[in-house]
């Protein structure tokens, strides 16, 4: 009897032991789950892999217009104060006044999109504005251009923000 009670005695530390080993392998795997799910979500690995610089002046023909886009911050960080400006132009090269642009920040790397905004061109055909980014990373700035008297056109511009 004794033979069979240390049996059942030791198949049970097994089962303990597997049990805790199970339990820990679980609780490690949510964690990582958890931990990746947290990065991609805020964008942390902008921090250790941080996105390529904006090209400074970057240049699109789009329908009738020829559009600037100047980076006026040193660079776009996340809830900064990020100046950009764009100029447009007719096929000539003369610059379009009283033009709008609708402005769609678009991350690339995900499903995520920021506040629209629109702005209008001045005399000489620029418009200035700030723009707010919520997550560091590859991001694009997809433009809608309408004039009076021309056709609407599209143009997008690629840019990276960071965290600071």
């Amino acid at each position: 009897m004794s033979s069979s009670h240390e049996k059942t005695a030791q198949a049970t530390r097994s089962r303990r032991r597997a049990d805790r080993l199970f339990m820990a392998l679980t609780l490690v795997v949510a964690l990582a789950a958890f931990v990746l799910l947290a990065w991609d979500h805020l964008g942390l690995g902008a921090l250790i892999f941080p996105p390529p610089a904006t090209t400074a002046q970057q240049v699109a023909q789009s329908g009738p217009y020829q559009v600037t886009f100047h980076l006026e911050s040193k660079r776009l960080t996340v809830n900064g104060d990020d100046a950009v400006s764009f100029t447009l132009r007719d096929q000539v090269g003369h610059p379009l006044a009283n033009a709008s642009i609708r402005i769609v920040p678009e991350m690339t790397t995900m499903p995520m999109t920021g506040s629209p905004l629109t702005v209008y061109t001045g005399g000489d055909g620029r418009a200035v504005t700030h723009l707010r980014f919520s997550m560091a990373g590859a991001w694009r700035l997809n433009l809608t251009i309408t004039a009076v008297g021309m056709p609407s056109a599209t143009a997008s511009f690629p840019v990276s923000v960071y965290w600071t």
